[in-house]
């Protein structure tokens, strides 16, 4: 049931640019003799001069459509008042925005990937929702899609294959993966299960799987003792999953599409993986505007250029959430007022980022592909935990007591440490991009190499990632006058482990604040332990015969 064990299994996406234009350009008109809207004169279905009739001609039509007539939409349509259509197709990179009763429900709809239908609250309109799905191949590391099922009364039993999200129609197939996540209501910190009085954890929750992923495929198995109905302990509109196809393939969904607001309520739970993290669906018709509760901080999404299984953080509170596209959200310690995430259909101006001041730290690997991110704000807010779904990959987060943050406030900051790990080594690129930020001084200090980056002139950094044993690589800098004060830190602490910057052999001592020797030893290069301290300050002694470094840390 674990995620690492089966994930393992799962590759790298394969792109396919050229095949995948043929699909979205060549095959989406598929009637030759319907009407297409173009926009070429307004957004408005009811004027004439913004329809053409014949796919391959495109000829002027010279009038709008009737009940009769087949309807591609090219363009972002409105339909002010009523409009007619023996069917209707939305493409990639178009939208259909209508009022409750602009067409006959029996309409049939078939939105593409990318394409997006504008419909009030209580509309009923049905048709095709479809969802390109980039296969792994044959390479090692996954591509995984956050989905959210697109249609009302979503069935388990039947509906993922519907859909055709099992190869070959086998649901017990290898080439494929579908995951839950298990953040459900019915185990939201409020069972008892085992009746004893008391709500354990340990007892309470024992195969409820709660914080863990579940795969599809294990509730295939007679054996398991459970049926695919329980794979989800309930669908409400914005339950989500995580999955992946060896093949590229195309799903379908077929019903009666949601309308109107999605609210969801998230919940935390300390005492398991991943406390507090749930996954969240959008699963409108349309982009949608993501809004939290005061107790939810920030949210994952899959690497947008999909070729790994890494989430990376994405801040604002108008972020925009595609159709049938997942996010995971993080719900903070504490009751359950104001748990709540709402997906609502965008507006003009939803994807407008907060004024707020943001320096966005991301980390490229040797060939460009966007691998993590991490930020810095320039306002006062609880920090966002870091989070991942694998140990592959190159991590980049900041750490502060004890913990690590994907996003922390940098108000105040004259210094704040910067971590990155990676198990590939080679050469790695770290960009900034300071957005509303008043910032007139910034630094990046690499710990390993000494080297000293004006990111304000110079916003990216190369460097070897075998270079440094450590995480705590990097220092940003806030301030000038900082500059001095940092140049001869040698020692950080980072989750219990004391990192000493150094090169060639010296002698390493730990002392208490009233200078009696903790421990003593020889190290050679940069060195990492674990301290096994109290919390309090230390003074770190590092000897090397020619020079003596002295400098103190605190441990939390």
């Amino acid at each position: 049931m674990a995620l690492a064990a089966s994930l393992a299994l799962q590759a790298q996406a394969v792109d396919n640019p050229a095949a995948n234009n043929k699909a979205d350009k060549g095959q989406r008109n598929t009637t030759e003799n319907a009407f297409v809207f173009t926009g070429s004169a307004d957004n408005q279905w009811s004027n004439a001069a913004n329809w053409t009739i014949g796919t391959a001609k495109g000829e002027i039509a010279n009038r709008i459509p009737t009940a009769t007539d087949h309807v591609i939409i090219d363009g972002d349509c409105v339909v002010a008042t009523s409009g007619e259509a023996a069917s209707i197709t939305i493409n990639k990179g178009s939208s259909l925005t209508v009022q409750q009763n602009s067409f006959a429900v029996e309409t049939p709809f078939t939105i593409k990937d990318g394409g997006q239908l504008f419909a009030p609250a209580g509309s009923e309109y049905r048709g095709t929702f479809e969802k390109t799905i980039r296969g792994y191949g044959d390479s090692r590391l996954g591509n995984y899609y956050f989905l959210a099922m697109p249609i009302t009364n979503f069935n388990l039993a039947t509906g993922f294959q519907d859909a055709g999200m099992f190869p070959n129609g086998d649901p017990n197939s290898t080439d494929y993966d579908l995951y839950f996540f298990a953040q459900n209501n019915d185990v939201a910190g409020e069972m008892d299960q085992n009746g004893d009085g008391v709500i354990d954890f340990d007892n309470d929750y024992d195969g409820l799987w709660y914080g863990e992923w579940q795969n599809y495929k294990w509730f295939c198995n007679e054996e398991s003792g459970w049926d695919v109905t329980d794979f989800t302990d309930e669908v409400p509109n914005n339950y989500a999953y995580m999955y992946a196809n060896k093949e590229n393939t195309t799903l379908s969904f077929n019903g009666t599409f949601y309308a109107g607001n999605q609210m969801r309520q998230c919940y935390y739970v300390g005492g398991c993986d991943w406390p507090g993290l749930q996954l969240v669906g959008n699963p409108l018709p349309c982009n949608a505007s993501l809004t939290f509760g005061s107790r939810i901080n920030g949210f994952y999404m899959i690497n947008e250029q999909n070729h790994r299984r890494n989430v990376v953080p994405v801040e604002g509170y108008e972020a925009i959430v595609a159709p049938a596209t997942a996010v995971f959200v993080e719900a903070t310690s504490g009751g359950n007022d104001q748990k709540r995430v709402t997906f609502v259909p965008s507006t003009e101006n939803a994807n407008v980022r907060s004024a707020k001041g943001f320096v966005t730290i991301e980390v490229l690997s040797s060939d460009g592909i966007l691998e993590d991110r991490a930020y810095v704000r320039d306002y006062e807010s609880e920090g966002l935990s870091k989070f991942s779904l694998s140990n592959e990959g190159a991590k980049i987060y900041i750490p502060q007591n004890g913990k690590k943050y994907a996003a922390v406030s940098g108000t105040g900051a004259t210094t704040l440490p910067l971590c990155f790990t990676t198990n590939e080594g080679g050469i790695h690129t770290l960009t900034f991009k300071v957005d509303n930020m008043d910032c007139d001084y910034l630094h990046l200090v690499d710990n390993a190499t000494g080297a000293d980056i004006d990111l304000l002139r110079t916003p990216k950094y190369s460097f070897n990632a075998n270079d440094c044993p450590y995480a705590t690589r990097f220092k940003l800098v806030f301030a000038e006058e900082a500059t001095n004060e940092i140049a001869d830190n040698f020692a950080f602490v980072s989750n219990g482990q004391l990192m000493v910057n150094n090169s060639g052999e010296a002698i390493l001592q730990v002392m208490d604040v009233a200078g009696r020797v903790l421990s003593t030893e020889t190290i050679r290069d940069s060195y990492s332990k674990s301290l096994g301290l109290s919390a309090g300050v230390y003074v770190v002694r590092l000897s090397n015969g020619h020079d003596v470094k002295v400098q103190k840390i605190v441990v939390r």
